[in-house]
């Protein structure tokens, strides 16, 4: 009983570390989300300084401001997508946190288990107790 408790505690650490691990990669997601917003930031950048160019731009016709409006487009994307790999990232972190609550409820199942067999180990040292008593008496006819 104590071995299964102790293997009880040991799968609950496992789980708990693939939790942190979870933690981790959702840390990783997090920062390149971060990198992606500053991407957007340079892009959002460049198109102010291409506003600035206007005069150029007109001058050199319809294709150029075709471009411009590309690349505020794919900056849009940009964004979306970031947003969509930030809520991944929220989800991951909210999925280590309920494995983080079953390896504690796991681990507490653990301590139970454990109690139980040394209340059975008491009672099996009880029992021996009267065995001895019994084989006292049974001495002593």
């Amino acid at each position: 009983m104590e071995e299964r408790g102790i293997n009880i505690e040991e799968r609950g650490i496992n789980i708990q570390e693939r939790g942190i691990n979870i933690q981790d990669r959702g840390i990783n997601i997090e920062e390149r989300l971060i990198i992606i917003e500053e991407r957007i930031i340079n892009i959002e950048e460049k198109g102010i300084n291409i506003e600035e160019r206007g005069i150029n731009i007109e001058e050199r016709g319809i294709n150029i401001e075709e471009k411009g409006i590309n690349i505020e487009e794919r900056g849009i994307n940009i964004e979306e997508r970031g947003i969509k790999i930030e809520e991944r990232g929220i989800n991951i972190e909210e999925r280590g946190i309920n494995i983080k609550e079953r390896l504690i409820n796991i681990e507490e199942r653990g301590i139970k288990i454990e109690e139980r067999g040394i209340n059975i180990d008491e009672r099996g040292i009880n029992i021996k107790e009267r065995l001895i008593n019994i084989e006292e008496r049974l001495i002593n006819i």
